[in-house]
C-alpha cells in the first residue's frame, strides 16, 4: 500500500482509523493562505513498508483554491482544496461541494459508512511547505473520540473498525480546540507512514498534458 495523493492520505485514514467529518467548514475561520511554491510536481519519499511514492501535481484553480491529481495511479479525478491558517498552523482543507462540481460526484461519500450521517466536510490535513518538501498529517480519531466525550468538542465518536465520527462543534469551537490539541490530534510525535507523509518537490511546473487549468469554471 501506498500514499499517492492527498486525497489517497483521506482514504487512508478511513481503512485505519476510521473517517472524521464536520458539519462546519474549518476554513471559513481560518486565516486563507496564498503559497505559490506549491503549485507543481511533488513525489512521495519512499518507505520501506509502503513501497515507493506516487507523484501528485498540484496548481491553481480559482477563488484561492488550488487542484491536486495523482499522476501515477490512473485515477481521473482532481481535488479542490484551500490552503488556510489556525493560529501559526497551516491546515489543508479539500472542497467537497467544489469537488463534486469538478469531478460529478463527491468522491469520499463512500467512506461514510451510515447513509444518515449529516453531510459535511473532513475533517482537513495538518501541513507543512519547508523549501522543496511538504509534510502531511492525519488526525488520529481516537484522539478527536476522546475530545468529544471528555466534553471538548460536540458530536458522535465513530463506533468500531470503520466507524465515522461527526463533529458539530461550531467552526469557531473546532479551531479553539485545534489551537489548543493540534499536536495530540495530528500526532506530531509519531513519524509512521500512518500518520505522516513526505513529499518532495520535483518540478516546478506542471506538464501541460496533465494541467486541469482547461477545466476551471
Amino acid at each position: 500500500m501506498r500514499l499517492l495523493s492527498i486525497a489517497t492520505a483521506i482514504s487512508l485514514a478511513v481503512l485505519t482509523a476510521g473517517c472524521v467529518f464536520t458539519t462546519h467548514k474549518l476554513s471559513e475561520v481560518g486565516q486563507a493562505v496564498t503559497d505559490e511554491a506549491i503549485v507543481g510536481v511533488w513525489e512521495e519519499q519512499s518507505d520501506p513498508e509502503f513501497g515507493s511514492g506516487g507523484r501528485i501535481a498540484i496548481e491553481h484553480y480559482t477563488n484561492g483554491l488550488y487542484l491536486h491529481r495523482d499522476l501515477d495511479s490512473g485515477d481521473p479525478h482532481s481535488n479542490p482544496f484551500r490552503l488556510f491558517k489556525i493560529g501559526d498552523v497551516t491546515y489543508l482543507e479539500e472542497d467537497l461541494a467544489e469537488c463534486a462540481a469538478l469531478n460529478g460526484k463527491v468522491l469520499v461519500e463512500a467512506a461514510k459508512q451510515d447513509p444518515n450521517t449529516p453531510p459535511g466536510n473532513l475533517l482537513p490535513v495538518r501541513c507543512e511547505r519547508r523549501g522543496e518538501w511538504i509534510a502531511v498529517w492525519l488526525a488520529d480519531q481516537t484522539v478527536i473520540d476522546r475530545l468529544i466525550k471528555d466534553g471538548e468538542l460536540v458530536g458522535t465518536p465513530g463506533v468500531g473498525w470503520l466507524g465515522t465520527a461527526v463533529i458539530t462543534s461550531t467552526a469557531v469551537e473546532l479551531a479553539a480546540c485545534l489551537e489548543k490539541h493540534s499536536d495530540e490530534i495530528y500526532r506530531m510525535d509519531d513519524p509512521r507512514p500512518l500518520q505522516r507523509r513526505i513529499y518532495r518537490r520535483v518540478s516546478t511546473q506542471v506538464p501541460a498534458e496533465v494541467s486541469d487549468s482547461k477545466r476551471k469554471p
